[in-house]
């Protein structure tokens, strides 16, 4: 994703019911490097969240109002309250100066739609669904462009700009143009996704592989009737399929894949993917709610109902059933997708992840690596294995070979994450980190190891700008899952900044009570809540929160701001031999220094530099 525009960012109001819509716009919208107010967490209420609001709607260049049959039948809702904020922002502004971009999703009627009157002085866009067109992404770009004074608003013209795709080598944007003109209404062309994604011996080795693939000429066709169903399904496997895909891609592959199943409502193979798209939204932690179980579940079941042997419904259906503890039973649908497909790599990382053990199912995927016919997925699964294992140096190799096939960026981030624990030397780390495309510098995963950078630099700033591009309020990626809030909370803390920090210890604890009130089993909630009580000072409800755990770096960090050295510096002891803790963070992470002068802290110490030591031996010097 390319970074934010300089000119203001785009406000999304809704309906909870719209949510999808919603996201579908807004996912849009960024993958052309808008800045998107959007909450999707919909964790809202108290006055912190409402003076946010309020901020943010009297801050942003524009004010899109999601308008259907949903905001039809609610008289009232915090919707109503954000048009109303709106509105009344209009009576301050220059006539002409752009600001409501009123978007109906559905049938309702512009002339009995229950809106504020400021909302129909201004053209409305129809996008059913919620799905985004060229030319409305064109437009909102367009918009945010526009000079904001009045003698210059009418200069700027009605006219639309199209939308480039020559003009960019950005794999993020050109992807997000294709879908986006692939789901546009009937008299829109079909932008074609090159079926070739896979680079050639000599491109792999290139130094500009990445910018000479992505401006590869785009072809246009125009669609033909049934094989219009086929070609959407095409592309958004491509996404699926693809290690690297971001969940601004997924979305849009979601949007392909509702437009097939409008075209062709008994294709099993578009069901089936369905089904697997949603539950690779959980499995990459991108939307764990139950309600994309829900979909997974349900279109895995119409996928089969037409076809038992659809191996994209059997995977789905798999994990599914895995997730909910029927173990066996996964084990039998996957089995069923072997027979179907005995080539898929991604069959055998699902009967992977059915194996109890890391070490087995290591194992398992080391030796499936030459039955399939793709192994990047079982290398990049089994390079994290290796990590999580202290397999360093296997580790290391399995990066290497995913890379040796083409760039990754996350077997990039990968070979960060395995820096920054055996090393903690903050240039190492960032070595790999600036490897990492522009384009992909604000997956959470990346943004969060670049956090971690500064943070071993003890540059607060820097720690802050870089979560700066994560759009979420509450992370969830394998690297950390909690409210943003926490690790600002700790960027604050070294900064000296007590007040500040204490505020966003508090939004922390808000985020993981809302969060548990939703989820009440939700362990990483669970396991912040305690440090979040005690950056507030409540060390003896701290205590109480935490004294449930018995290892784990954030208890043990809850344990350092309560001020019991001793309890923290067990639990760090209680969780080896995992690598929440290595010898060479516990030396550099700020959260750490108090411990230092603690007469336990040299036998802690040494049995992280044991480890290391072992970890050497197999072959990485640190």
């Amino acid at each position: 994703m390319p970074p934010p525009t300089s000119f203001g960012a785009v406000f999304l109001s809704y309906a909870r019911e719209d949510a999808d819509a919603a996201r579908r716009i807004a996912e849009a919208l960024r993958g052309f490097g808008m800045d998107v107010w959007f909450d999707q967490h919909e964790l809202r209420g108290g006055d912190a969240w409402d003076a946010k609001i309020r901020s943010q709607i009297r801050d942003c260049a524009l004010f899109i109002p999601i308008i259907s049959a949903n905001t039809q039948a609610r008289g009232e809702g915090y919707f109503r309250r954000e048009w109303k904020l709106a509105a009344e922002r209009t009576s301050d502004m220059a006539q002409g100066i752009p600001f409501v971009v009123p978007v109906v999703v559905d049938e309702t009627p512009e002339r009995a739609a229950a809106v504020p009157d400021e909302f129909m002085r201004v053209q409305w866009t129809r996008l059913p669904h919620g799905v985004p067109t060229p030319e409305f992404v064109a437009q909102v770009r367009r918009l945010l462009q526009a000079p904001r004074t009045p003698a210059l608003v009418a200069a700027t013209g009605p006219a639309r700009q199209a939308v480039s795709l020559s003009s960019t080598g950005n794999r993020a944007i050109r992807l997000a143009a294709l879908a986006l003109g692939a789901i546009g209404a009937g008299g829109v062309l079909l932008w074609m996704i090159p079926s070739e994604r896979k680079f050639s011996q000599q491109e792999k080795s290139s130094p500009g592989a990445v910018a000479a693939k992505d401006n590869q000429k785009v072809n246009r066709q125009e669609p033909q009737g049934p094989n219009e169903a086929s070609r959407l399904i095409a592309q958004a496997r491509e996404v699926v399929y693809d290690i690297e895909g971001a969940r601004s891609e997924f979305a849009l592959a979601e949007s392909l894949l509702k437009r097939a199943i409008d075209l062709a409502p008994d294709s099993a193979e578009a069901w089936g993917l369905s089904a697997l798209l949603n539950m690779e939204y959980v499995t990459r932690t991108f939307d764990r709610s139950e309600s994309r179980y829900g979909r997974a579940r349900a279109d895995a079941e119409k996928a089969l109902h037409i076809d038992a042997k659809n191996p994209d419904a059997l995977i789905a259906l798999a994990k599914f059933q895995k997730a909910k503890g029927n173990v066996p039973l996964a084990k039998q649908l996957l089995e069923r997708a072997r027979v179907a497909h005995p080539k898929s790599g991604r069959v055998y990382v699902e009967l992977g992840r059915l194996i109890e053990t890391t070490r087995e199912r290591f194992k398992f995927n080391k030796e499936s690596l030459d039955l399939v016919e793709d192994n990047r997925e079982l290398l990049y699964h089994s390079s994290n294995m290796a990590r999580g294992l202290r397999l360093w140096r296997e580790a290391v190799d399995l990066s290497d070979k995913l890379l040796k096939q083409g760039p990754s960026w996350r077997a990039y981030v990968g070979r960060s994450i395995t820096e920054y624990y055996l090393t903690a030397d903050p240039q190492k780390v960032s070595h790999w980190l600036d490897m990492v495309p522009e384009m992909k510098r604000d997956e959470p995963r990346a943004a969060v190891m670049r956090f971690r950078v500064a943070m071993l630099r003890r540059d607060a700033a820097q720690a802050e700008r870089a979560l700066s591009v994560v759009s979420s309020d509450y992370i969830e990626d394998a690297t950390y899952t909690g409210p943003r809030a926490l690790l600002l909370a700790e960027a604050r803390e070294i900064s000296d900044r007590p007040e500040s920090a204490v505020n966003q210890w508090r939004l922390a604890e808000e985020a993981c009570r809302a969060r548990l009130k939703a989820l009440p089993d939700d362990r990483p909630a669970r396991v912040i809540l305690p440090l979040a009580v005690a950056g507030q000072k409540r060390f003896a409800e701290a205590r109480e929160l935490a004294d449930s755990f018995r290892s784990g770096a954030m208890a043990a960090h809850a344990y350092v701001l309560i001020g019991d050295h001793s309890q923290a510096i067990a639990r760090l002891r209680a969780s080896l031999p995992g690598i929440q803790i290595t010898a060479a963070t516990l030396r550099a992470e700020p959260r750490w220094d108090a411990l230092r002068k603690h007469p336990d802290y040299p036998a802690l110490l040494q049995a992280l530099t044991d480890a290391d030591a072992s970890a050497r031996a197999r072959g990485v010097d640190p």
